[in-house]
């Protein structure tokens, strides 16, 4: 079960920068629900070495990574 502040959620078409975000955020959580793992495990599992918030760097890593778009989540 996931739990997410609806403030959080963008309303935005997918394309856009903010509709990015909310694609990696939902893939990131998705992947807590398949793999059963906090998010220092899934870091290490990406062998990925986050510089902020390890919950922030997650869905950095994969908005960067698979939706090509810029970090923006943190920041």
């Amino acid at each position: 079960m996931i739990f997410f502040d609806p403030a959080a959620v963008y309303l935005s078409v997918a394309t856009s920068p903010d509709g990015i975000v909310n694609q990696a955020l939902l893939f990131h959580e998705g992947l807590h629900g398949y793999t059963g793992h906090s998010d220092s495990d899934i870091l290490t599992d990406f062998s990925f070495n986050g510089i902020n918030d390890p919950s922030c760097d997650i869905t950095d890593y994969l908005e960067l990574k698979i939706w090509g778009g810029t970090i923006e989540t943190c920041q």
